[in-house]
């Protein structure tokens, strides 16, 4: 067994609290944590062999910054079901999974490559969004018989999700917060991207455009899709995405 300095347990703990104060730690207004988290081999290994398994998070290295992420089952640190409905505006599960679904999508329009470990696009539209998922809840509706074997391992109804999305009209003219409602698509899409922007996963500029932030990349790309579930989750929408290979040769 490892038998650590009480200064390395104290820094490594100091640092936790104060990722989970503020969600981040920043080089330029804690240099001394930071550098600790980055030159103190004892201290980075009570967090990632103590702190982060027995927490069920993850510790996340930007630039000159840090990152804090609850694992996916986490629910001291992350958001239960009941908790994200009530914060996002949402009146049942199959609603709260049709954000997921929202997300999903928005995942899989940035980023590509094995693991979605590179970043495809730079901002995406609400347009392109929309399409993009109303064209994937097709397909799954078509496949019905298909993903009955895909929802019972992922723990997602796909097919629910396809109909009700497909079911919303696109948007509706008398709507004037479309994250206040839950009528149409687009105000999804809103109630999805404000939840993300909240969280400083993305930006959403003039409700037209979806930028990520820099802590959005790097969970994605070094983190989430490394998880089983979120894996076989994305795969799913990797099968249902054309290969971007022959897109670009069209363009």
């Amino acid at each position: 067994m490892e038998h650590y300095s009480v200064y390395s347990v104290e820094k490594a703990f100091n640092i936790f609290i104060e990722l989970l104060k503020k969600g981040e730690l920043r080089a330029e207004e804690n240099r001394e944590l930071f550098n600790a988290f980055i030159n103190d081999t004892e201290v980075y290994d009570i967090i990632k062999n103590i702190i982060e398994k027995h927490s069920d998070t993850s510790i996340i290295k930007g630039e000159d910054i840090l990152y804090i992420t609850p694992g996916v089952d986490n629910k001291v640190f992350g958001y239960s079901n009941e908790e994200l409905r009530k914060k996002i505006g949402l009146a049942n599960n199959l609603e709260l999974y049709t954000v997921y679904f929202v997300i999903l999508c928005i995942v899989a329009m940035f980023y590509s490559g094995e693991g979605y470990d590179m970043k495809y696009r730079q901002y995406i539209t609400v347009d392109e969004l929309e399409g993009f998922i109303t064209e994937k809840a097709r397909i799954i509706k078509e496949k019905e018989m298909d993903m009955e074997e895909i929802e019972g391992d992922a723990e997602y109804n796909f097919r629910m999700m396809a109909e009700k999305w497909l079911d919303m009209p696109e948007y509706d003219d008398k709507i004037k917060v479309l994250a206040a409602s839950r009528s149409t698509r687009l105000s999804f899409i809103a109630k999805a991207c404000r939840f993300l922007e909240e969280e400083n996963l993305l930006k959403f500029h003039d409700e037209r455009e979806i930028y990520t932030t820099p802590k959005m990349d790097k969970m994605i790309m070094s983190y989430y899709t490394s998880t089983s579930r979120k894996e076989k989750i994305l795969g799913i929408l990797a099968d249902l995405i054309p290969d971007r290979g022959n897109e670009d040769a069209q363009d």
